[in-house]
C-alpha cells in the first residue's frame, strides 16, 4: 500500500492528487492521508480537494500511517527502535520540481513532498482533467461577472501575480516575478497576438491597481482588467476564471500553473518565470507549451 501526504495549498494538493492517480493506474492500492499535513503548524489551509471538485478518495487510517511510518509509541516499540532503528517506508521528495522516476516503482511507501511536475501524470493526463472540474454553479456573484467580461473578450490573457506569503521568503522566492518579468510577458503577448485583454489575478489587488505602470509599461493596445481576490476557501473560483482565459502569464506558483494547464484553449501559449524556487533549476516543472522568460523579462534559451 501507498500512503500519500496531502499538504498544502489547492494547487500543492492537485499535484498530489495528480500522482494518486497515476500510482492508481498502475494497479497501486493508494490513500491519502489529509490529516498529518494540517497539524497545528498549518493555520491558513486545509484539504479543499473534496469540498471544490467533489473528489471521493480513500482516506488512511490513524492505524495504517501509523504502522507504515513505525511510528508506535508503545515502550517495545520504542525499545526496539532505539536498538535496530525505524523499519519505516516514509519516502520524502528530494529536489523539488525535479521527476523522480522512483517514486513511479515504489509498491508500499509514505510519500511526503509536492510531486510538482507533469511527468509524474503524463500518462492519465485526461484522468486528472476529469477529476479537476471546477463547480462552475457555485460561483459567486463577482465570479460569474468576471467570466463574463473574459469570455466577451477576444484574446484574454491571464496573468498572476503572487505577493503576500511570498513577501515573506524572498530569500526563497524573491527576483524572479519581477516588474520586468511581467513587462516583458505583456509585451511578448502584445506582438504576437496585437490588442490582448490583460485578466490579472492576484493575492494584493490593490497594490497590482497602484502599480499598473511599472507592471505592465505603456505599450499599444494595453488593456488591463484586475480582479478582485476570493481568498484561501474561494481561491478556486480564480483558478477557474483563469483556465477560461485563452493565454497565461503564469507566477512561479503551483496555482496559476493549474490554471493554465486546466486550459481547454488549443492554441494557448504560457509565459512561466524562467526559474521557480531560489537555488535550483526546477527543470520539470515546465511543459512543452511553455515559454520561460527570466527575471529581465527575456526569453530564455
Amino acid at each position: 500500500m501507498i500512503i500519500l501526504q496531502l499538504s498544502g495549498g489547492l494547487g500543492n494538493q492537485m499535484f498530489q492528487y495528480a500522482l494518486c492517480l497515476a500510482l492508481m493506474h498502475t494497479g497501486r492500492d493508494v490513500k491519502i492521508d489529509d490529516v498529518t499535513g494540517y497539524g497545528p503548524q498549518e493555520k491558513l489551509r486545509s484539504p479543499l480537494l473534496r469540498d471544490v471538485f467533489g473528489i471521493d478518495y480513500v482516506r488512511a487510517g490513524a492505524e495504517e500511517i501509523t504502522a507504515i511510518t513505525d511510528s508506535y509509541m508503545d515502550l517495545f516499540s520504542r525499545v526496539r527502535r532505539k536498538l535496530t532503528g525505524r523499519k519505516t517506508k516514509l519516502y520524502h521528495e528530494g529536489e523539488p520540481y525535479l521527476f523522480d522516476p522512483k517514486v513511479m516503482e515504489l509498491t508500499e511507501a509514505y510519500l511526503v513532498g509536492c510531486w510538482q511536475s507533469e511527468a509524474y501524470f503524463a500518462s492519465v493526463k485526461e484522468e486528472v482533467r476529469a477529476a479537476f472540474q471546477f463547480p462552475a454553479d457555485r460561483l459567486g456573484s463577482r465570479s460569474r461577472e468576471a467570466a463574463a467580461r473574459i469570455l466577451e473578450a477576444p484574446v484574454p490573457v491571464s496573468v498572476h501575480v503572487r505577493r503576500g506569503d511570498y513577501l515573506n521568503a524572498a530569500d526563497v522566492y524573491g527576483g524572479i516575478c519581477t516588474e520586468a518579468y511581467y513587462r516583458g510577458a505583456a509585451r511578448y503577448m502584445l506582438q504576437k497576438f496585437g490588442s490582448c485583454r490583460f485578466f490579472v489575478f492576484s493575492n494584493d489587488p490593490a497594490w497590482v491597481k497602484e502599480n499598473i505602470g511599472t507592471l505592465f509599461g505603456e505599450e499599444e493596445g494595453l488593456f488591463v482588467d484586475v480582479m478582485d481576490a476570493n481568498g484561501e476557501q474561494g481561491g478556486w473560483e480564480d483558478m477557474y476564471l483563469i483556465s477560461l482565459c485563452r493565454h497565461h502569464i503564469i507566477a512561479n506558483s503551483s496555482f496559476s500553473w493549474w490554471g493554465a494547464w486546466l486550459s481547454g484553449a488549443e492554441d494557448k501559449e504560457i509565459v512561466a518565470p524562467s526559474r521557480f524556487i531560489n537555488g535550483y533549476a526546477c527543470p520539470d516543472i515546465f511543459t512543452d507549451r511553455m515559454i520561460r522568460l527570466d527575471e529581465n523579462g527575456e526569453i530564455d534559451k
